[in-house]
C-alpha cells in the first residue's frame, strides 16, 4: 500500500497492486491504479487517469481530465474543467463537477451527477440513475429501466428502448421517452413530450406543453398551463386539463378525451 507524490512537471505513475494513493501535482499526468482499492488525484493539469482493478476513488481536478474506473464500483469526481469520465463496469457514482463534461456509465447500475455546465450523459447498459444539474444538459439513459433528471437549463433527455422514468425541470426541455412502457413527466416550463413506441404515461406539469404518444395506448395529461396533446395509434387516453386552450388530437384508433378541455378534435374514430 503505497503512498506516491509527484512534483510539478508531467508525471506516469503506474502503482501496482495494493491500495494506493497517487497524487499527481501541477502537470498533465498519466495515473494509473492497478489492482486495489486505489486514490487518484490530478490536481492541476490535462490529466489522464485509470483505476484499472478494485473500487477507486478518483479526483480529475482543475483541467480537462479523462477519467476512467475500469472495472470496479468507483467513484470519479470530476471537479473543474471539461472532462471525459467513463465509469466502466461495475456500480460506479460520478459526479461531473463545473465544465461541460462528457460522462459514460457504461456497465453496471451507475448514479451519475452532471453538475454545472451543459453536460453530455450517457448510462450504459443497466438501470443508471441521473441527474443533468445546472444546465442545458443532453442525457440518455441507453438500456436497462433508467430514471432521469435533467435539472435547471433547457435538456434534451432520450429513454432508450426500456421502461424509464424521465423528467424535466423548471425551463424548456425536450423528452422522447423511446421503446419500453415510459412515464413521462415536464414538471415546470414548456416541454415538448414524446412517448414513442410503447404504452406511455406523459404528464406535462405546469407550462404550456406538447404531448406525443407516438404508437402504443398512451395515458396523456396536460396538467396546467394550455397545451396542445397528440395521442398517435394506439387507443389513447387524453386529458388536456380542462383549460380554454387546450387542443386534445387523439389519431386514428379509438380514443378518449376529456370532455372539459376547450377545443378538442378527432378524439374518436371510427
Amino acid at each position: 500500500d503505497d503512498v506516491i507524490v509527484t512534483r510539478a512537471g508531467d508525471d506516469t505513475v503506474n502503482a501496482g497492486a495494493g491500495n494506493d494513493i497517487v497524487c499527481g501535482g501541477p502537470g498533465d499526468d498519466y495515473l494509473r491504479g492497478q489492482a486495489g482499492d486505489d486514490i487518484l488525484v490530478g490536481e492541476k493539469g490535462r490529466d489522464k487517469i485509470f483505476g484499472h482493478d478494485g473500487n477507486d476513488t478518483i479526483y480529475g481536478g482543475s483541467g480537462k481530465d479523462q477519467m476512467a474506473g475500469d472495472d470496479g464500483d468507483d467513484t470519479i469526481y470530476g471537479d473543474e474543467g471539461n472532462d471525459w469520465i467513463w465509469g466502466g463496469n461495475g456500480k460506479d457514482l460520478v459526479f461531473g463537477g463545473y465544465g461541460n463534461d462528457h460522462i459514460y456509465g457504461e456497465s453496471g447500475r451507475d448514479t451519475v451527477h452532471g453538475g454545472e455546465g451543459a453536460d453530455r450523459i450517457s448510462g450504459g447498459s443497466f438501470a443508471d440513475y441521473l441527474l443533468g444539474e445546472d444546465g442545458d444538459d443532453r442525457l440518455n439513459g441507453n438500456t436497462g429501466n433508467d430514471t432521469v433528471y435533467g435539472g435547471p437549463g433547457n435538456n434534451t433527455i432520450y429513454g432508450g428502448p426500456e421502461n424509464d422514468d424521465l423528467n424535466g425541470h423548471h425551463d424548456v426541455d425536450y423528452i422522447y421517452g423511446g421503446g419500453g412502457h415510459d412515464a413521462i413527466t415536464g414538471w415546470d416550463g414548456a416541454h415538448q413530450l414524446r412517448g414513442g413506441p410503447g404504452d406511455d404515461a406523459i404528464s406535462g406539469g405546469y407550462g404550456d406543453d406538447y404531448l406525443y404518444g407516438d404508437d402504443g395506448a398512451d395515458d396523456l395529461n396536460g396538467d396546467q398551463g394550455e397545451d396542445v396533446l397528440f395521442g398517435g395509434s394506439g387507443g389513447d387516453t387524453l386529458d388536456g386539463g380542462g383549460l380554454a386552450g387546450d387542443y386534445d388530437y387523439g389519431g386514428p384508433d379509438i380514443d378518449w378525451c376529456n370532455p372539459a378541455d376547450g377545443y378538442r378534435e378527432s378524439c374518436e374514430s371510427p
